[in-house]
């Protein structure tokens, strides 16, 4: 089970996008990031729409969203302009699948952050992707891994997790799974996993 963003493609937080709404809105960067992230888990958990994070975000900035901007835009483009999926983790999961492993991605996602990236094809590449924006929850949450795991009908003790985050690594260890490695490289979690398989 991986994660996507930093793990399976290089983008790993929202910063091009908080830089982006301060280029445009010209706000300062430093306070569009602290009032994104503020928001963030309720945006990534489903909690509320791309259309009010972005109307809230921007009414604490002292500014509106323009006429002519798109929340959703706002936040999908820069992805979509920088979107750079990392080929030796691609064929990595590509190689699993093949020797008959099931693989799944777990990833803190919005809405349209995971319709982009079935649009591109790349969650074609798992056997399912579990996203926070679907489940109503976010990694590190324990619930997030309670909805994932119910809906496995397996035991955590037999699933391998990877992610880039020491946070969510410990969350799941703390759940019960085993084998949670924390990504630095593709060389260094082949050889994790093969300690593991």
């Amino acid at each position: 089970m991986f994660d996507v963003g930093g793990v399976i493609i290089r983008w790993r937080n929202n910063d091009p996008i908080y830089k982006y709404i301060s280029e445009r809105y010209n706000l300062p960067y430093a306070e569009v990031k602290r009032v994104c992230v503020r928001r963030l888990p309720s945006l990534e958990s489903g909690e509320i729409s791309i259309t009010a994070f972005m109307n809230d975000t921007l009414h604490d900035l002292g500014r509106s969203l323009r006429r002519r901007d798109s929340a959703a835009r706002l936040w999908v483009l820069p992805l979509e302009r920088l979107f750079k999926p990392k080929l030796g983790m691609i064929n990595y999961v590509r190689m699993l699948r093949r020797d008959g492993y099931s693989v799944y991605a777990l990833t803190n996602v919005s809405s349209q952050h995971l319709e982009f990236f079935r649009r591109t094809g790349l969650a074609d590449e798992f056997d399912h992707i579990f996203a926070s924006s679907e489940l109503g929850s976010v990694k590190p949450d324990r619930e997030i891994f309670q909805k994932v795991f119910r809906y496995l009908d397996t035991s955590p003790a037999k699933v391998v997790f990877v992610d880039d985050r020491v946070e969510n690594v410990k969350a799941a260890r703390d759940y019960g799974i085993r084998w949670a490695i924390l990504f630095k490289s593709i060389s260094q979690l082949k050889r994790d996993i093969d300690h593991v398989m």
